[in-house]
């Protein structure tokens, strides 16, 4: 299993490339990193963090779960439309 680990996450703003380089050069090597360009604002977002592995598989493994309970509902509700739509085919008034 995973040891538990504090989760840290920083934001940091640069204003030309070299800056942004010079400040992903700050990080740890098990530092986790994302960089966005904000035109608008003509500076660099960058998100970094220590996210573990783990995180990820836990993540994924209950998205997966989610998934498979909600394909199990939109069966059941699948089922109940066809109930419905067989009830209505035989209480449907015949034309005389």
């Amino acid at each position: 299993m995973y040891t538990k680990v504090k989760i840290e996450t920083e934001h940091k703003i640069a204003k030309s490339q070299k800056e942004m380089l010079d400040k992903l050069l700050e990080l740890n090597p098990e530092d986790c990193f994302a960089v966005t360009y904000d035109s608008f604002q003509d500076e660099y977002k960058i998100w970094c963090g220590n996210h573990p592995y783990g995180f990820y598989e836990n993540e994924i493994a209950r998205r997966d779960d989610e998934i498979i309970k909600l394909r199990k509902e939109v069966n059941r509700q699948n089922e109940i439309i066809d109930c419905f739509l067989e009830t209505s085919k035989e209480n449907k008034p015949k034309k005389s």
